[in-house]
């Protein structure tokens, strides 16, 4: 992929992404966690019986008024929409901060879950067997045990808001595509999707996020999951260490999966970032250590 840069070339780009942008569903869903979270923060309750943390709060906040991620977001959306082959290597050239490279890991992924396809009745069974933990009386121990009372409020409190949260999902305008997606994250950004222990996405939808696991540790623990999948996005992978996960999701690789029946990985797209000059770029390039079929540089001037 390539474009040429002229005089118009900004308010061009500028009019592709302004007109994408971060859609209707995300958007809801920021608000909810915006709003949760504030009511747990307000809560007049022992800060040990909390779900979430200030932090959270902030981080929404972030998420919500950087206009910078957003324009990232939206670019790397665009590209992946518009991309018809099947190997994508999007690298953002410039040093991203870790709070930017966080909060980018938690708007993909959210975004995914907030376009993804739910299974309506395992969904429902979900919202309904939540439903009937939390009618349930609560034993506190007549010892007064501080610690084992805050367990106990913190997870009715959280069983709360996944009940919240799986209901926010279902009536989200659905998707009608049946395409499922797989992200992969590294195990350390499992802090940046799940904001609590009760914010997990449910099993009943067609998205998966992976942390730093294969395709073979997938396979064993849930072989339906890779079944739904068309569609690959590895954002952000390490590339030195041990365990290097990306490895397994390379066109060498995804090419041997997609000979066994019922596995279709349609569309394989990695996205990178790191400052670099022109030679380490087209030395990246040269390397094309994912085999992508088209590499595309977003420079820092373009957001």
């Amino acid at each position: 992929m390539s474009r040429i840069i002229t005089n118009n070339y900004f308010t061009k780009l500028n009019q592709v992404i302004n007109g994408f942008d971060i859609t209707p569903n995300l958007r809801s869903l920021i608000e909810f966690f915006l709003e949760d979270i504030t009511k747990d923060q307000n809560r007049l309750r022992n800060r040990n019986q909390k779900i979430f943390t200030s932090n959270d709060l902030i981080k929404l906040n972030e998420i919500k008024s950087d206009e910078k991620l957003k324009t990232i977001y939206s670019y790397i959306n665009i590209l992946i929409k518009n991309f018809n082959r099947q190997y994508l290597h999007i690298h953002i050239n410039e040093d991203l901060s870790e709070n930017m490279t966080d909060n980018l890991v938690s708007i993909i992924s959210w975004g995914a879950l907030s376009e993804s396809v739910y299974d309506d009745n395992i969904l429902s069974n979900e919202i309904g067997f939540l439903k009937t933990e939390i009618k349930r009386d609560l034993i506190i121990p007549y010892d007064n045990n501080g610690h084992l009372t805050n367990q106990i409020f913190t997870k009715r409190l959280g069983l709360i808001h996944k009940l919240n949260f799986f209901e926010k999902i279902i009536n989200l305008s659905q998707n009608t595509g049946n395409n499922g997606l797989l992200i992969n994250l590294n195990t350390t950004a499992n802090v940046c999707v799940n904001l609590s222990d009760f914010s997990i996405f449910p099993e009943s939808i067609n998205t998966f996020i992976n942390f730093g696991n294969n395709l073979q540790s997938i396979y064993d623990r849930n072989n339906s999951v890779l079944q739904k999948i068309s569609t690959i996005i590895n954002v952000f992978p390490a590339e030195r260490g041990k365990n290097i996960w990306y490895h397994d999701f390379i066109m060498e690789n995804i090419n041997a999966w997609n000979q066994l029946p019922g596995y279709n990985f349609s569309k394989i797209i990695t996205v990178t970032s790191g400052k670099k000059n022109s030679e380490e770029l087209l030395q990246m390039r040269k390397l094309n250590k994912f085999q992508s079929e088209e590499f595309y540089p977003i420079f820092s001037f373009e957001f």
